[in-house]
């Protein structure tokens, strides 16, 4: 530390001596000054580093000494002398300002010069932390006129709400929203702005952001003042605390409606194309054992007529006509089950799940994959004799439809792509210790790995609009995890993908 410089305010000549004595005797840092009476103290204290103030002094006696000294000058360090030892005295002393109390008959050398180095260090300290001080509340004033133009002038509604769900401020977007005034907004119950059971919803939410501090996020449909509705993505976030100590939250709310309605539109639109390509896959599957059918009973017909003619002998055609009724039934047989599997694939809620063997799930997803398949495509089916499982047959079914039909769009990619290409789909399924294991493999465009990273994402794709909506694979995956199994996907770009689906032969419980 630098020299200090000491103002010692005494009137007694002597112990003015001694005091000075102890300072320079242990230390030449310190340079003394005297002064007699308290006036003159409070005109020379900001001249120097330190005050040393006796409490016996002609022009004033006492705490009184004090107060007014710390009064005149505030920030200039100050310690008491006195002749009394008394504790009392000391501590309204320093509840005055001072920095220390000392009884001079018990000061020494080293003891002086310690109070006086502390006296400055920690009045220098508290003069730092009181700008520092007064530098964070001008800060946090200008922070929260900040924040009061930002929520002013946000385009996105907000409302600032107390734990008790009362709203205490709206903004003038908000306003917008419910079609009314944002100040007749303040006192009312949050609940109240939306839609019957979401009202109760968004104040259960509110208070739980308010306990916890975790942001949540939820739409809800906000009632305008005319009683029309908009589609609200409401997010919810503590973030500041009112006078009574409670917590405040922020509700922002971004009208989506316009937007949802376009998604869904496009999302209708996308489902009717697949649609459209699912019944001419279902077409196509149906038309080859109709045609047989047909032929069949043409020449059954031929056949019947040409007997009760007696034109022909019955032994010569008993085998033909045998034959042809075998082709007619398996025909028929086969449109069967291709119906049976539309009924199934049409009953989107999950069907109950009873002991099944996968096989059956398999044939209408593999014709309709049939029938959407370029031409020429090859399909190889290998199916063990796998036991029965604790299957769901309506959703894996749809799981296998979307895996094949995937398929069959990477086989057309790289088909377009590539001239001459020969597509295949491989299918077979095989029981692995404990489950039943469905495999698809195709040699279509294949994924990079930040495609076949993101696969099973809801809403991802990179088919163009009107071809896919992103919630193929994601749909197969909740599928596997209803019956309690695994998907795994792995594929080569511009070389194929195979889906492997795993189904534990015993429900998970």
């Amino acid at each position: 530390m630098s020299r200090v410089r000491v103002l010692l305010v005494q009137d007694s000549p002597s112990d003015s001596a001694l005091l000075e004595a102890y300072l320079t005797r242990t230390s030449r840092d310190f340079e003394i000054e005297r002064a007699a009476t308290l006036d003159e103290a409070c005109r020379r204290a900001h001249a120097t580093d330190c005050t040393l103030l006796d409490l016996s002094l002609p022009d004033s006696v006492g705490l009184r000494s004090v107060a007014t000294f710390t009064r005149v000058a505030p920030e200039a360090p100050l310690i008491v002398l006195t002749g009394l030892d008394d504790g009392e005295t000391g501590t309204q002393a320093v509840r005055l300002g001072a920095q220390d109390y000392l009884v001079k008959d018990d000061i020494r050398g080293d003891e002086l010069g310690r109070a006086i180095r502390y006296a400055v260090t920690r009045k220098r300290t508290e003069a730092e932390l009181r700008a520092l001080t007064a530098e964070l509340e001008q800060r946090s004033r200008e922070l929260a006129r900040s924040n009061s133009t930002i929520f002013d002038e946000s385009p996105t509604g907000m409302l600032q709400v107390g734990a008790d769900g009362v709203i205490l401020s709206a903004n003038p977007a908000m306003a917008t929203l419910t079609g009314g005034d944002g100040g007749g907004l303040v006192g009312t119950a949050v609940g109240g702005l939306f839609h019957q059971g979401q009202g109760t919803e968004l104040a259960d939410a509110v208070d739980d952001v308010g306990r916890t501090g975790e942001t949540r996020r939820l739409d809800a449909l906000l009632v305008g003042g005319d009683g029309t509705t908009r589609l609200v993505a409401c997010t919810l976030a503590r973030v500041t605390m009112d006078e009574s100590g409670s917590p405040v939250v922020l509700v922002s709310a971004d009208d989506v409606t316009d937007e949802r309605s376009a998604a869904i539109r496009q999302a209708h639109d996308q489902k009717l194309e697949e649609l459209g390509r699912l019944a001419a896959g279902i077409a196509h599957e149906i038309r080859s054992p109709l045609q047989y059918v047909i032929t069949s009973m043409g020449f059954v017909r031929n056949c019947v007529e040409d007997l009760l003619a007696a034109r022909i002998d019955p032994d010569t055609v008993a085998g033909d006509l045998v034959e042809a009724m075998d082709e007619i039934t398996e025909g028929i047989t086969r449109i069967d089950e291709i119906v049976k599997g539309m009924n199934v694939l049409a009953h989107r809620a999950p069907s109950a799940t009873t002991e099944q063997h996968l096989g059956d799930a398999l044939g209408f997803p593999l014709a309709v994959a049939r029938g959407q398949a370029p031409a020429g495509t090859e399909f190889v089916v290998e199916t063990d004799e796998t036991p029965p499982a604790p299957l769901s047959l309506g959703r894996v079914q749809q799981a296998l439809l979307n895996v094949l039909v995937n398929a069959v769009h990477a086989i057309e990619d790289r088909a377009r792509l590539q001239r001459r290409f020969t597509g295949r789909i491989e299918v077979r399924t095989t029981t692995v210790d404990d489950a039943i294991v469905v495999t698809v493999a195709d040699n279509g465009i294949g994924m990079d790995a930040a495609t076949l990273a993101r696969s099973t994402e809801p809403f991802f794709t990179t088919k163009p609009e009107g071809r896919g909506t992103g919630q193929g694979l994601p749909l197969v995956r909740d599928v596997v995890d209803e019956h309690g199994g695994t998907i795994d996907i792995t594929s080569t770009p511009g070389d194929g993908t195979v889906v492997t689906l795993r189904f534990p032969l015993t429900r998970p419980r």
